[in-house]
């Protein structure tokens, strides 16, 4: 039996220090950390932080904070704070579609301090890392020129509200696909947020002209997608029975301008950017 001086020195062969001594990745293990399981339906556009680490920890985080993936890429993410707890907010969305987070995935998430997360996923089938998570590149913003994070926020609110605007097409849509889309635009009111949107009648003649009273619709952000229904009452067309969802979901506020591209007028499929 071989002894415990000889069976650490094979387990220290077998596993080193991710970097510097053992005493350097013995402190890493002390680092506050959360463990999560990663779906769509929930965490998209945001991740709630376990309310009993922000319990303990929620103290050391400045508001702009940076995930880090094994390979050393980083990324910006935005802490929010919302009524139900702390939440990794803007910059989130474009992270889970850049590294090709999976429904399932498993994240192991360290806080090493000074805003920066160390972020390990696993692959829900193999439970290991993908390989590609260990493959230098450069960093996703640096490389992406159209990432604009800051121009991105200057326009998040507006000062004109209320306003609706129908166009036949979305420039950025047109020049994806080269297929113009159908759009309106509106700045969220007050009345909007605690009622129900309503359609214009003059984008549902031009691009829609369904008959009937009650119609299932969806609204779709990034990869997750909202179920509503749309009622024609007093010649107007309200959408409704999963308005509220939509709206706490996307932390949608006062002043946040929704486009809503019309990609199916018969199944009234709707993609909806900010």
């Amino acid at each position: 039996m071989p002894s415990l001086a000889a069976a650490n020195s094979l387990s220290m062969a077998a596993n080193p220090p991710h970097s510097g001594d053992g005493a350097d990745n013995h402190d890493r293990r002390r680092n506050p950390r959360f463990f999560k399981q990663f779906y769509a339906v929930q965490s998209a556009n945001n991740l709630r932080l376990p309310p009993e680490w922000v319990t303990r920890y929620a103290e050391l985080l400045p508001e702009q904070c940076t995930l880090e993936m094994p390979n050393g890429v980083r990324w910006p993410v935005q802490i929010k704070k919302k009524y139900s707890g702390l939440y990794f907010g803007n910059g989130w969305s474009d992270f889970v579609y850049r590294i090709h987070l999976s429904n399932g995935d498993f994240m192991n998430i360290i806080y090493v301090g000074d805003g920066v997360f160390h972020f390990d996923r696993y692959n829900f089938v193999s439970g290991c890392i993908p390989m590609g998570d260990f493959e230098r590149r450069d960093s996703f913003v640096e490389s992406d020129p159209e990432v604009d994070i800051a121009s991105a926020d200057e326009q998040w609110f507006l000062s004109d509200q209320g306003d609706v605007s129908v166009d036949g097409s979305d420039p950025e849509i047109e020049l994806s696909t080269g297929i113009p889309l159908p759009s309106f635009s509106l700045t969220i009111t007050r009345t909007l947020l605690e009622h129900y949107l309503v359609i214009p009648n003059e984008f549902w003649s031009a691009h829609i002209a369904k008959d009937g009273k009650q119609f299932s619709a969806a609204f779709t952000v990034h990869c997750r997608t909202w179920d509503m229904v749309i009622t024609k009452q007093n010649e107007k067309y309200f959408a409704h029975g999963g308005w509220f969802r939509f709206l706490r979901d996307n932390d949608i506020e006062v002043g946040v301008r929704c486009v809503f591209h019309l990609v199916d007028s018969v199944k009234l499929h709707f993609r909806v950017s900010f």
